[in-house]
């Protein structure tokens, strides 16, 4: 449940931005991230964020 508040907030603040993000594409950011909470994970983690926002700007 803390997953799906977290998400909402994310979410919420985000649309208040002024150019703000795809939801689905912070859905995937922060599924990276709780899927991989560790330090050494974090390299990975990198490497799939980095994909999915490449993958948005094509």
């Amino acid at each position: 449940m803390k997953d799906e508040k977290l998400l909402k907030v994310l979410i919420e603040t985000n649309e208040k931005r002024e150019n703000p993000v795809n939801p689905d594409i912070l859905r995937q950011i922060l599924s990276i991230i709780m899927l991989n909470p560790l330090e050494e994970d974090r390299g990975r983690s990198q490497d799939q964020i980095k994909h999915i926002i490449t993958k948005t700007r094509e």
